[in-house]
Order: C-alpha cells, then structure tokens, then sequence
C-alpha cells in the first residue's frame, strides 16, 4: 500500500510538473511594445454626456502604470516614448430591478473605449476598439415611509471607479507585456 501511495504521489507531482512547463512553455505572447519605449504619456477624451469622467479614467491608468512599474509616465508628450489615448464612447446606467415601490435597486453599469498607443512620429503601434467592461452592482435601500437610507450597496460613482479599474488593469497587462 506505502507503494502505491509513493507511486501516485510521484504520479501527480510529474503531471503538476509537466502541466507548468507547458503552461510556462506556451506560445509567446506577442510583445506590443518595442524595447526602447520606458515612458508613456496619458491622455483622455470623453465623446459622453458624463462631465469630466475622462479625468477620473486618466487618474486610474496612470495609477496603474505606476503600480505595474514596467513603465514610466512622461509629464508631456514630447518626453514620452508611446502616447496612451483613451476616448471613452460610451457611458451606460440601466437599473436592473426595482422594488415594490418602482425605486431602482440594482444597476448595471456599462463603459465602452478605444485605446490607441502611438509613438513620437503618430505611427500606431497597438489600437484596440471598443473595449467594454461592466459592473453590475446594488444601490442603497431607500426607506421611503421613514425616510431612512440604509448603505448596504454603492453609488454610481464608486462603481464607476471599479469598472475604471477594471479597465486599467486590462489596458496595462495589455500594453506592457
């Protein structure tokens, strides 16, 4: 029995091993940015109604690319390597479900970007069209008869600023691997 249990614990050691090397020996994954790019300058537009969004998404991807520390940010764009550009096309709240009272509680919260990398002589080195990321979340419950609010879910804004993240994160494994 003391065999056995040597030979399969030996057995799914070898495959765990096995599985890794193949997982780490996968196709390389194509590299969007050449060598020689270290910093990159961020901007963004907002072709929304929402005001001044596009600063809160700048805010998020140069926080991002700090905390990745692949790159650097260039406080203009002649220093900079790669310009980053996002244009945000569209902002989207749709409530979910609603209770008895027809007061929204649950909302889906919906944004859509192109992101275009561009080096010093505007040659486009990576663009990648309507990206779209969603957060589906739980506003607060209203009391209306007490005129309580009990703050159980969250508001649009700090869902906003988790599909922001959610954004940033994607963009800048994209850009930097």
């Amino acid at each position: 029995m003391k065999k056995f249990m040597l030979i399969l614990a030996l057995f799914i050691l070898l495959s765990a091993y096995l599985i890794s090397c193949s997982y780490l020996r996968s196709p390389a994954a194509v590299k969007i940015l050449p060598e020689y790019i270290k910093k990159v300058y961020v901007k963004s537009f907002n072709s929304t109604k929402q005001f001044d969004i596009e600063i809160e998404f700048t805010d998020v991807i140069k926080k991002e690319i700090i905390m990745d520390g692949r790159l650097s940010l260039a406080d203009t764009e002649e220093e900079a390597d790669v310009v980053f550009i996002a244009i945000i096309e569209k902002y989207s709240l749709q409530p979910l479900t609603y209770d008895e009272n027809r007061m929204s509680l649950r909302y889906k919260l919906s944004i859509k970007a192109n992101i275009l990398l561009s080096d010093k002589n505007k040659n486009v080195i990576w663009k990648n069209t309507n990206i779209e990321r969603v957060h589906i979340y739980r506003d607060c419950i209203r009391d209306l008869y007490n005129g309580i609010i009990f703050y159980d879910g969250m508001s649009e804004r700090k869902a906003r600023s988790v599909v922001f993240n959610k954004f940033s994160k994607y963009i800048v494994r994209q850009m930097a691997r």
